[in-house]
């Protein structure tokens, strides 16, 4: 996952890039600072099922509750799903949040055995899965095929669920045709 992803979706959430936590600027068309918030943490994860056209991916972008020249920005939470062609985002959603805050899927992250090595089936299609994480005290990118242990398994599933529920939200048969194959 490239830097230019990132931008890609800052861009399309009116950030001015999505490069590290703390402080990001808002800008206008004039390229003005206009506002500034503070990124708590954002995950990127994107997919390559082998099996399907194209990558998918999801994220959320947590930001803390901050102010600049008088103007309160609230807590608030994004969260969205993309598909990718060559690189460029294709199809894009998202939604904003100031009321949950719930992240299963980072909560779940915290419980994955990273040193798993039971064989893969010689007849399984393994999933790729790119992640990209930005909290205050770490930056990290981790690319590793889906190891199926129970762990593995509940982070999965909450993968599934929020993919497949917000591609419905989205009302794109594009995005949602990216998650079809989901189970």
């Amino acid at each position: 996952m490239t830097l230019d992803i990132k931008n890609q979706i800052a861009s399309k959430i009116g950030l001015f890039e999505l490069n590290k936590t703390g402080i990001t600027i808002l800008r206008d068309e004039n390229s003005l600072r206009i506002n500034e918030k503070d990124i708590e943490y954002f995950w990127i994860l994107n997919f390559n099922h082998l099996t399907t056209e194209g990558d998918y991916g999801i994220f959320t972008i947590k930001f803390k509750e901050s102010s600049f020249k008088g103007f309160k920005n609230q807590k608030e939470i994004v969260r969205g799903i993309f598909n990718l062609k060559k690189e460029k985002i294709d199809h894009f959603y998202f939604e904003t949040d100031n009321l949950n805050f719930d992240d299963k899927i980072s909560e779940k992250f915290n419980d994955l055995d990273f040193f798993y090595t039971k064989d893969i089936d010689e007849n399984e299609v393994p999933s790729i899965i790119e992640l990209l994480i930005e909290f205050e005290n770490i930056s990290a990118k981790i690319d590793c095929q889906y190891m199926p242990n129970k762990k593995w398994v509940d982070w999965n599933n909450e993968i599934i669920k929020f993919s497949k529920s917000i591609s419905e939200k989205s009302k794109n048969l594009n995005l949602q045709k990216a998650t079809d194959f989901l189970y």
